[in-house]
């Protein structure tokens, strides 16, 4: 019903890795033993300091002996703050240091030969000691006034909370009511992702991993954005190939380009990968990288999805978009791995999804460098270089990263030896996730026997790997985001 929140959802989002505050939080949780802290131990030095002050600085005349009081002091004071994160800690502060410190000083300044009060400063000593000295008949009303003000300390923290104990619980309050994927229902898949991000960014939870290796992969086509009924780029090729047929008169005679040019949907899948290939080298070389980084950045914007009659760039899925805002927010580094060339993506990468194009990866053709009319040029060629699909993807990922991701996101049999590199990883917890297309009312429904984003043998593994599978269906809300 409206209003109600899963459990997960009420959990407070771990706090954020600090490599030298967590530091002693890992030394504090590596000496816990029998339930007891050696930091609640040190907690309590500064207060035993000042009350043996009291009896010492009766014979802590010297500078030597009254400053290593003080030293003792603060040592016990900072250890207790770091040791020990605690109400009581501030305490130990109150009663430990700050009055110690203004005891000694006190009686310092009463006494003409210390050599403290000397290093206060003549004038100083001047305005304030005469005073002082008509209080110290007896030497015992500063003695017990600075009692009273460590009174007024203590009953000062004791009826007043801890700095920073109250606005932490407000703010961790306002953090549980915000749903980092609203999109999403509240269904198992989604648990499962807030579970593992909050297992793996917790610094306490044995299944915590260090941001530096907080790596996730993503792929693109069908997974961050439609690929029905054709891929995006495939799209952009046929394009192509159509305006390049005026200065190729041989294509109307050979295939797969007569297919294309005629629209015969029939011959182009008779073609088959082979074919394919043909037709995406023809369109994507023969030109400088800059050309073509600026064809297929006109393209983009000015296509249209056949079905949804929008910009392609208006199709990324709301779910993943939120997703990798959550990642990113929890310090994770997220790459795009995809069967698409790098450069199509590169063009949109960064707009559409906010990934970098240097976490891009995907498939790529030879380049070389030329000087053209004085000027430095990288020339496309005809050649296959890469091809990051399938066995190739856990290849690039290795290339390109130099990490196992924990995190895999893919919709596809293409996925499938990603997924399976990622989730056979050692160490830590790791994550395994596939988004089945199963709402033909919103986008599409397919799966084993498609042409385009085949999901078969992925699917019957899943199960087994103990992969995630994300149906569209009943785990999103909404599909592409609703201006």
């Amino acid at each position: 019903p409206p209003g109600t929140r899963s459990p997960h959802e009420n959990t407070v989002s771990p706090r954020t890795y600090d490599p030298h505050r967590d530091t002693w939080a890992e030394v504090r949780r590596n000496v816990v033993v029998g339930g007891h802290s050696v930091g609640a131990l040190l907690a309590i030095a500064p207060l035993v300091t000042f009350m043996s002050s009291l009896v010492l600085v009766q014979r802590a005349r010297t500078f030597r002996n009254q400053y290593l009081m003080l030293g003792v002091t603060l040592l016990g004071t900072v250890t207790a703050l770091i040791g020990f994160e605690s109400p009581a800690t501030w305490y130990a502060l109150f009663l430990g240091f700050i009055p110690t410190f203004g005891y000694v000083f006190w009686y310092s300044l009463l006494d003409r030969s210390s050599s403290m009060a000397l290093a206060v400063g003549a004038w100083t000593r001047r305005a304030l000691t005469p005073t002082l000295r008509a209080m110290d008949s007896t030497r015992r009303y500063p003695r017990l006034l600075v009692l009273a003000l460590s009174a007024l300390f203590v009953l000062g923290c004791a009826s007043s909370p801890a700095p920073g104990a109250e606005e932490p619980k407000a703010g961790m309050e306002a953090e549980a009511a915000v749903d980092p994927l609203p999109s999403w229902n509240d269904t198992e898949s989604k648990a499962r992702i807030l579970d593992f991000v909050r297992a793996v960014t917790d610094l306490d939870d044995p299944a915590f991993v260090k941001p530096e290796e907080r790596v996730a992969t993503f792929d693109n086509d069908g997974t961050l954005w439609v690929e029905q009924p054709l891929y995006a780029e495939m799209a952009f090729a046929l394009h192509r190939i159509k305006d390049l047929a005026h200065v190729h008169p041989e294509w109307k005679t050979q295939q797969p380009f007569q297919a294309v040019i005629e629209g015969d949907k029939e011959a182009l899948l008779e073609a088959g990968a082979h074919g394919l290939v043909e037709i995406v080298v023809a369109s994507h070389t023969g030109m400088s990288a800059t050309l073509f980084d600026t064809i297929v950045t006109e393209w983009v914007r000015d296509a249209r999805h056949p079905k949804f009659e929008q910009p392609y760039t208006e199709l990324a899925y709301q779910p993943q978009l939120e997703l990798l805002r959550y990642l990113e927010a929890n310090g994770f580094k997220v790459f795009i791995v995809s069967g698409g060339s790098v450069e199509f993506m590169r063009t949109y990468a960064d707009q559409m999804y906010g990934i970098p194009v240097e976490r891009v990866i995907g498939s790529s053709i030879e380049t070389r460098y030329e000087v053209q009319g004085g000027k430095p040029s990288l020339l496309r060629l005809p050649v296959i270089d890469f091809v990051d699909d399938k066995a190739g993807k856990p290849v690039g990922i290795h290339k390109h990263i130099g990490r196992r991701p924990i995190l895999a996101f893919g919709n596809s049999d293409g996925d499938f030896e990603m997924l399976q590199w990622t989730t056979a990883g050692s160490g830590g917890a790791r994550l395994g996730l596939i988004l089945h297309h199963d709402d033909a009312q919103r986008e599409y429904a397919y799966d084993r026997q498609s042409r385009v984003g085949k999901l078969d043998k992925a699917l019957d593994a899943a199960g087994q790997s103990g992969w995630v599978i994300v149906s569209m269906k009943n785990d999103w809300k909404t599909v592409f985001s609703e201006k």
